[in-house]
């Protein structure tokens, strides 16, 4: 039995717990036992909320007799995008510059973590970061497609989620046939580029980033644009041109996504989907974008693209980072037992 740790940061809290996990079990099969989550709101600085998350992690340990040193793996996620010291190499944590929260920009998320750990287990210790919405992928995985009692006797499915992450910024994730979908480093689905909606004016039009998702259809983006707070957003009514706007712009988004990734089910996840009338706009304008002109699909042999209420989907997962984490931390040791 295997005892792992997550710390899942969020804009606006930090989820943190342990669990046990059998090593015979494998993603997305593992059963995990004994869990422990709390979640705290975030102090906005990176090393005050880890060690919250580092203390209480030490006192859910210690009521069970146990201590740091009997962990075997921590996984965290956070904001991206983390750099890379060579090409691939994304475990060490550290965070680019040039992020829309200032203060981790820079910041050696696995250094700090191994920190809290006595000296003679820096070294040992696994610490594996992923991004935000990587987490959120394993956990919605897990839970879509871990064995049931019903299914146990059925094979595990093959199959692909795509999740769009969006908040105060947009990011997103790909989990393909159970692995992180990463080329040299993690994927940025939230600056792809999006055509700008003929009637939304409030646009930096010549600017290089002016028309990416995250600084379109953003929490920031559309307080900065049409100074909207996130209250104000929630009461649009429903034939509000913004929320057409927003649509447009999600619409657009997954029809990308189904055309480089083809997944199985898009998961929508973040408070800019809160709105309960955004959800219809977004597949109106999924169906326009994944059409050809003659109205043919793209891939008529596709069905979940003939299914948009099945196929983009809001997810209503509470704790589905977290539980990435634990994934994460179990599927990155059991990789560093066959390094051994």
């Amino acid at each position: 039995m295997a005892i792992v740790a997550g710390i899942f940061f969020a804009d606006d809290y930090v989820t943190y717990g342990v669990a046990s996990c059998s090593d015979e079990s494998t993603f997305p099969a593992f059963h995990f036992t004994d869990i422990a989550i709390s979640r705290s709101s975030s102090l906005d600085t990176p090393y005050q909320d880890t060690q919250t998350a580092m203390d209480a992690i030490r006192d859910y340990l210690s009521q069970i007799g146990l201590g740091l040193s009997d962990l075997k793996s921590v996984a965290t996620a956070s904001l991206g995008p983390h750099s890379a010291k060579q090409v691939g190499e994304l475990g060490h944590g550290i965070h680019s510059t040039g992020l829309r929260r200032e203060a981790w920009d820079g910041f050696d998320l696995v250094t700090e973590i191994k920190g809290y750990f006595p000296n003679e287990l820096q070294n040992q210790i696994n610490v594996f970061s992923y991004i935000d919405a990587e987490a959120i992928a394993l956990g919605e995985y897990f839970l879509r497609f871990r064995p049931t009692e019903e299914s146990s006797s059925n094979p595990i499915p093959q199959a692909t989620i795509a999740v769009l992450l969006a908040d105060e910024g947009v990011g997103g994730a790909v989990i393909k046939r159970k692995d992180i979908f990463r080329g040299d480093m993690h994927t940025e689905l939230g600056h792809m580029r999006i055509n700008v909606h003929k009637k939304d004016n409030n646009v930096e039009r010549e600017s290089r980033i002016g028309r990416r998702l995250t600084h379109l259809a953003s929490l920031s983006a559309i307080e900065r644009r049409w100074r909207l707070t996130y209250e104000d957003y929630l009461n649009l009514p429903e034939t509000d041109p913004y929320l057409k706007f927003l649509g447009y712009y999600y619409g657009q988004a997954t029809a990308n996504i189904t055309m480089f990734y083809t997944p199985t089910v898009i998961r929508l996840i973040g408070r800019m989907f809160d709105h309960p009338n955004l959800i219809s706009q977004i597949r109106k304008y999924y169906r326009e974008f994944s059409s050809w002109p003659d109205s043919e699909l793209l891939y008529p042999g596709y069905p979940v693209q003939q299914i948009p209420e099945k196929y983009i989907t809001v997810s209503d997962v509470k704790d589905a980072g977290i539980i990435g984490c634990f994934c994460g931390a179990m599927k990155g040791y059991q990789s560093s037992l066959h390094l051994l």
